[in-house]
């Protein structure tokens, strides 16, 4: 475990070394850029030398970071969290995190993520600046398993996550609090073998993001280059816009089941192209929630066969 909290120590320690990760850093790299000032330019090439490093440790995790609030926020995540649970990094940062997790784990959790919570009986009393210091440290480390919800549809609407890292400081932030504001840096497995976890082809399911009523919001690029749609293109469709005329019913049931369960299932109908021809999508969707209600939904998609414009599916006449 020292070498896995190692790595999520550094990797965390790039992901947030300035306020707010990605966004924070682009911005104090600007300043930087403003000042014109020589040593600070030499400063910038060796942060971004090291950020390209942390991006080529991150792609070799059988995971991601994953960085949670002691009061249960999603602060950071890695972009590679997409790949395991369905979710893009922008869909879930600030969310609480435990409407992203199994209802019987959320007690569990929660507990993980207060700093005192495994406080051996010789050391209860031991204040927080103490627990903070190398020499306890180790009193902060954490490991534990939690399902998450997974938008993918090789599961059973959770995946179960090995958490493995440590409590510590989350800084760059203004509170004026009596106590520094805590999170939880730790990489996220999928916990099991290997060989059991089924993991998607990037290369054909792709992902769409909708509002409640199925209209598009977005699509990923591999779903825009199949189909053949602009991003200025689909914001205008709705959301039955496109599904083929002997499917709106089939279509429209899974959409009322996703709306009164939360998970559609899986279901396959026709997707008019921008070229005339129908491409048969295997589909799940599931809902996503904010602050308890349904907020928008994420659908994942897996190509099955094309028809071109002139096919037609008849029924065979007796």
């Amino acid at each position: 475990m020292g070498a896995v909290t190692e790595l999520a120590d550094r990797l965390a320690r790039l992901e947030t070394k300035s306020c707010r990760g990605e966004m924070v850093f682009k911005e104090f790299v600007k300043r930087d850029e403003r000042q014109g000032n020589r040593q600070d330019e030499v400063e910038q090439s060796t942060r971004r030398q090291k950020g390209q490093t942390c991006k080529h440790q991150q792609q070799a995790l059988n995971g991601f970071l994953l960085i949670l609030t002691c009061d249960g926020e999603v602060f950071f995540a890695t972009h590679s969290i997409e790949s395991y649970l369905g979710f893009h990094q922008s869909d879930i940062v600030h969310q609480s995190v435990y409407e992203l997790v199994h209802s019987e784990d959320r007690e569990e959790l929660q507990r993980q993520l207060m700093w005192n919570s495994f406080l051996p009986a010789e050391n209860a009393s031991l204040p927080l600046h103490d627990a903070l210091s190398p020499q306890h440290s180790h009193l902060l480390e954490r490991s534990f398993t939690v399902r998450f919800r997974c938008l993918l549809d090789n599961t059973s609407g959770f995946l179960r996550l090995d958490i493995r890292g440590r409590v510590k400081i989350l800084h760059g932030q203004n509170r004026k609090t009596e106590e520094p504001p805590l999170a939880l840096f730790a990489l996220c497995t999928p916990f099991g073998p290997p060989s059991l976890l089924e993991v998607p082809q990037k290369d054909v399911m792709f992902k769409s993001k909708h509002k409640l009523d199925l209209a598009l919001v977005s699509m990923d690029q591999r779903g825009k280059m199949l189909l053949g749609y602009s991003d200025a293109e689909l914001a205008n469709l709705g959301g039955y816009d496109l599904v083929h005329y002997d499917d709106l019913a089939y279509v429209a049931s899974a959409h009322q089941e996703l709306l009164k369960t939360g998970a559609s299932g899986m279901i396959a109908y026709r997707f008019q192209k921008k070229d005339g021809g129908w491409q048969w999508l295997q589909t799940s969707s599931r809902l996503v929630y904010k602050n308890s209600k349904p907020d928008f939904v994420i659908s994942t998609h897996r190509p099955l066969m094309q028809v071109s414009p002139t096919e037609q599916f008849d029924l065979p006449s007796d």
